[in-house]
């Protein structure tokens, strides 16, 4: 793997993780009408790194980190809403088999499920926007310059659509 490879690997797994947490996160918030009491985020908090543990080990299993992410597809959407369900049904169990769901509101596994299906999908569609609006790639589908010309209505040189 080369070294730019590896780097931005680890960047999208460092992202990932955060948006896995971050999803538990609100999703308690939401839970809890944006006022969590102090027993349940001691609960909640814990549990977090575990469920970033589990999601990536299996966002990795659904291979949602191979290949290149500006080519983000419909099965790559399929893969990470699989990915989500299953992480989220295997930290559900866990939580279910250690703690019998003590302390846990069982809504904030389901927000949490869909917070994760969009916040991951949203984060990679993103990147694919971003490469095909032509923030990164000299061969995108659309010149930004230009579009942004013909939005405003001036005339000027470069590609015409």
């Amino acid at each position: 793997m080369t070294r730019s490879i590896y780097r931005n690997f680890l960047i999208v797994l460092v992202i990932d993780g955060f948006l896995v947490a971050f999803s538990w996160y609100v999703a308690n918030l939401l839970r809890f009408n944006f006022e969590i009491p102090a027993e349940s985020f001691a609960v909640m908090a814990r549990l977090v790194p575990m469920m970033v543990g589990v999601k990536i080990i299996t966002f990795y299993m659904f291979d949602l980190y191979r290949g290149m992410w500006r080519y983000t597809s419909i099965d790559d959407l399929l893969n990470i809403l699989k990915a989500a369900s299953v992480g989220s049904l295997i930290v559900f169990s866990i939580v279910g088999f250690t703690h019998s769901f003590t302390g846990f509101a069982r809504a904030s596994f389901v927000i949490d499920w869909i917070l994760t299906i969009f916040l991951i999908g949203g984060y990679r569609i993103s990147i694919r926007l971003l490469f095909w609006l032509g923030l990164k790639d000299d061969s995108s589908s659309v010149d930004m310059i230009n579009m942004i010309r013909r939005l405003r209505g001036e005339k000027g040189k470069g590609k015409s659509f």
